[in-house]
Formats: structure tokens, sequence, C-alpha cells
């Protein structure tokens, strides 16, 4: 999983991108790679809980970003 966001600014038409990162604080099953922009989560076929990541930065209103998820690894509602 990827944090990137886009800011637009009307004024002049042009857009940039900041790539953000996780924050260091996150659950127990989460490991942070790429300088903290990839969030992986260890073991995720054993484990559904403590997968938590939040930006490390405070996002501003009406600020757009993007979350990618590479990967599915199964469907957490269904019973084993």
């Amino acid at each position: 999983m990827q944090i990137i966001q886009e800011n637009g600014d009307l004024s002049d038409n042009m857009a940039t991108t900041v790539r953000r990162k996780f924050h260091s604080r996150h659950g127990n099953l989460i490991s942070l790679t790429n300088n903290s922009r990839t969030a992986s989560r260890n073991e995720p076929r054993q484990e559904f809980n403590n997968g938590l990541v939040i930006s490390k930065t405070v996002l501003k209103d009406n600020e757009i970003f993007e979350v990618s998820i590479d990967k599915k690894v199964g469907d957490a509602t269904k019973p084993k």
C-alpha cells in the first residue's frame, strides 16, 4: 500500500505531486519500507487485526490523496 497525494492549484492550473510518508506509529502487524512510503501487512492470511496505518502529516481540507492496494489476499468476512 502506498500513499500518493496530489494537490491541484486552481489559480494557475498546475498540479503537484507530494509523496507522503506513513507515521512510525502503526499496527504491530505492519512493516514500513521505501522510506516509510510503503506499508505491508505481516502474515496477512493469519491475522486480520492490528493493520492500521496513518499518514505522518495532517491532510489539509479538501486535499485529494490516493491509496493504492497492490494485492488482495483474501476475504476477511468469510470463515476459514
